[in-house]
């Protein structure tokens, strides 16, 4: 073999690395974009964040749906407890007790997504008020249903095309009251918005692929003789993210040391 030939051949082999670098996707990001500000958009993580006591690691749960914690409002979970998805506020290093200051779980490294520490983030109690209820043509790019059976609430990217054979309902605008910061619906609607929309995994793949966000519930309650749902998400700051089909609340006011929620990351769209 010449010299030249060889020169090409690893020429080319630098430009096919080169171009699968530029094209691969980031580990564990899904591909939709969703603005948190006027100015900011982001991409959130493929699961809700898991930490695994045996290894002290965090990881991403492999899908949008995937939760594993007890679903009581008043779960407080031990290392015996394994593998959780209901942390305490604010403190990474240790996620059975709550923090006085906060610090950003995506400080750590996330072991599936990208294991280098400061790839990811926690939104703040106002961008994820922006993100629900001040967004352009908001009420059109939430909505609730089912994934896999588990119940949660539909978040769809800025940019939102439904995919061709896929249906998707909403709930009607005139069902649907709306203050300054939170969305709830009508007493008079009695509908069930939690079956809304059904989807088995390889139905919301493609709808994953097209950008949408699945939440799930994390909170099941039994009162009255009815169940209610609903999903706490945490935020950077002394609110969280409460969304059920009675009442979104996006800056709910709490006392950190009364909870353990679920916490799904972001990373800033550069």
């Amino acid at each position: 073999m010449n010299r030249l030939y060889k020169t090409g051949l690893a020429a080319l082999a630098a430009v096919s690395l080169l171009t699968a670098a530029c094209s691969s996707e980031e580990p564990g990001t899904l591909k939709g974009e969703f603005s948190v500000s006027a100015t900011q958009k982001v991409k959130f993580a493929q699961g809700n964040l898991q930490y695994d006591p045996a290894t002290k690691t965090y990881k991403l749960a492999d899908n949008q749906w995937t939760t594993l914690s007890n679903t009581k409002y008043s779960f407080r979970p031990k290392a015996e407890d394994g593998v959780i998805d209901r942390i305490a506020w604010g403190n990474p290093d240790d996620p059975y007790t709550p923090a006085e200051t906060f610090t950003d779980w995506g400080q750590k490294p996330i072991v599936n997504g990208g294991d280098k520490p400061g790839l990811w983030r926690t939104l703040t109690a106002d961008e994820w008020e922006y993100l629900i209820i001040s967004r352009p043509k908001s009420t059109e790019l939430f909505t609730f249903g089912a994934v896999n059976n588990v119940k949660g609430f539909i978040l769809l990217p800025d940019t939102w095309q439904l995919p061709n054979g896929m249906e998707m309902k909403f709930i009607p605008t005139d069902s649907l009251n709306k203050s300054r910061d939170s969305f709830r619906t009508k007493r008079t609607d009695p509908t069930d918005y939690t079956t809304l929309n059904n989807y088995t995994p390889e139905q919301w793949k493609t709808l994953e692929d097209a950008g949408a966000l699945f939440l799930p519930f994390i909170v099941i309650t039994e009162l009255g003789g009815k169940t209610y749902y609903s999903g706490e998400y945490w935020t950077t700051d002394d609110n969280y993210n409460s969304i059920a089909p009675q009442e979104i609340w996006p800056k709910r006011g709490c006392n950190q040391s009364a909870f353990r929620m679920a916490i799904r990351l972001a990373k800033n769209v550069k």
